[in-house]
């Protein structure tokens, strides 16, 4: 079956339909995907670069980019690495607005594989578990 990598431009356009045609080329390809036709994939620094755009380029308020991170990621047919930890992160980032989404998901990691997380920024120190 036919793979295909998507990049952050991919994933915005289908987010935002801000360019009809882009808009367009994006949704049938996830609908490919959906209807098990093609394998869509995209990496864990997408997830993040789509973020970083919709926040400081769009100027997204925070729960919007959360929102549509989410949808995004929760679709089935969409093969993200580390697709758990980016929907715990995502919990993570909507109840502290201290914390960036990068954060976040590097507490959550750490979690996730049993390790201590050691970070000098003051906000995510206060968010590490005591032992």
């Amino acid at each position: 079956m036919k793979t295909v990598f998507v990049d952050a431009n991919v994933i915005l356009r289908f987010l935002l339909r801000d360019i009809p045609l882009q808009y367009d080329t994006s949704r049938d390809l996830f609908n490919e995907a959906q209807k098990g036709q093609i394998i869509v994939k995209t990496a864990e620094i997408i997830i993040f670069e789509v973020s970083f755009t919709l926040e400081k380029y769009y100027q997204f308020p925070r729960q919007k980019i959360i929102e549509a991170l989410k949808s995004f990621l929760e679709a089935s047919y969409i093969e993200v690495p580390s697709k758990e930890i980016f929907l715990m992160a995502l919990r993570m980032y909507a109840d502290n607005t201290g914390v960036s989404l990068p954060d976040c998901f590097l507490l959550c990691s750490s979690q996730a594989q049993g390790a201590e997380l050691f970070t000098f920024d003051e906000h995510l120190k206060k968010k590490i578990p005591s032992s």
